[in-house]
């Protein structure tokens, strides 16, 4: 697993404070997101998302972090532009 995020591609990894991974990675066939959790380079779990799914997954996301996005309550990258 990376030492912080890792953009690029088709693929995303990001490290929570406890030092678990999750890793999404596109797959073009058979058209689904793959969510997984690493500990160090162990998978423990994988979850196959749909576009649709992930959609929401977006939807919900946006809609909760734009509440959250009070100043210095996230990441100057998550708050989008003034």
């Amino acid at each position: 697993m990376a030492d912080g995020p890792e953009f690029g591609g088709d693929r995303q990894i990001m490290l929570d404070d406890r030092g678990t991974g999750l890793r999404i990675t596109w797959h073009p066939q058979p058209g689904v997101a793959v969510l997984s959790l690493w500990r160090g380079d162990r998978c423990i779990g994988t979850f196959r998302a749909p576009p649709a799914d992930m959609a929401a997954l977006i939807s919900f996301l946006s809609s909760v972090l734009a509440g959250a996005a009070a100043p210095g309550r996230l990441p100057t990258e998550l708050r989008g532009s003034a």
